[in-house]
């Protein structure tokens, strides 16, 4: 996934480099990514509504996108992120990077710490959400 997002973003650090070749990534590919403790969405004090969207700009498209991650309770739309029950906080990481319009999702692990139960049925949720998307995930 690092040799990816490194060549999908011009990243030269050598984590993101193959020792050998290159990797070439289309021109229009737009990648959003979670790797959790390197590559995770920052809410800061914004609530889940206003974090997505100031990345969409459009009130309507916001709801829609925290819908489809399964955060569609208008006390959810206020919560802060830290405020979030673990699954929910998963869901708003996703409603998050979906906000970024991308064709290209890398995610490493984004369950690896929910209980097996949640880890299921939040990825169970993200498999839907990218296929309704139209959006490649790796």
């Amino acid at each position: 996934l690092r040799l990816i997002l490194g060549a999908a973003k011009g990243y030269w650090e050598e984590k993101y480099r193959p020792s050998e070749g290159e990797i070439s990534v289309p021109e229009n590919v737009k990648v959003s990514v979670l790797i959790p403790g390197e590559f995770e969405p920052s809410f800061g004090s914004e609530s889940i509504l206003e974090h997505v969207y100031r990345k969409i700009r459009d009130l309507n498209a916001a709801v829609e996108v925290l819908n489809r991650a399964g955060l569609s309770d208008a006390v959810l739309y206020r919560a802060k992120f830290g405020e979030l029950s673990t699954g929910q906080k998963e869901r708003a990481k996703i409603a998050s990077l979906l906000a970024e319009k991308p064709n290209l999702l890398l995610m490493d692990e984004f369950a690896a710490h929910l209980d097996t139960l949640t880890a299921m049925r939040v990825a169970k949720k993200v498999a839907e959400i990218i296929r309704e998307a139209g959006i490649t995930a790796l």
